[in-house]
């Protein structure tokens, strides 16, 4: 039996989200990452505090789409390590992570924006400025 190569990945994604659906953001994350070959699958969702980032790209896009502000929705970092297959581009994972977000009012994939990296998860990466901490 010939061993597949892997390497460690970590995702960093910020996105708009209701709070209630987290938990299953997460579900979604992992779930997907497993069927496609990710291992050692550890997902952080934290919402970060309005006032960080007042003039949030993903806000002005709501607003602009939308014509009106979030509501319910407020911006969260998601952060997945895992070990993937080589055969799985970073591009991929970022997808998987976007595709597990809720839908836009319009039926659209959910605003967010971020990347993969090849790297370890570290305790570092799930830091956010105290005064940025909502949960």
């Amino acid at each position: 039996m010939t061993q597949q190569l892997t390497h460690p990945v970590l995702a960093d994604i910020n996105a708009l989200l209701r709070a209630a659906d987290t938990d299953a953001v997460a579900r979604r994350i992992a779930e997907t990452l497993s069927q496609r070959g990710a291992c050692d699958i550890q997902v952080h969702i934290a919402d970060v505090a309005a006032g960080c980032e007042p003039d949030n790209m993903l806000v002005t896009e709501w607003q602009q789409r939308f014509e009106a502000p979030p509501i319910a929705e407020s911006l969260h970092r998601i952060v997945v390590g895992a070990t993937a297959p080589e055969s799985l581009p970073d591009a991929d994972i970022t997808q998987t992570v976007a595709e597990a977000l809720p839908k836009a009012p319009d039926g659209s994939q959910g605003l967010w924006y971020g990347s993969t990296r090849r790297a370890e998860l570290q305790k570092a990466d799930l830091s956010i400025p105290i005064a940025c901490r909502m949960n």
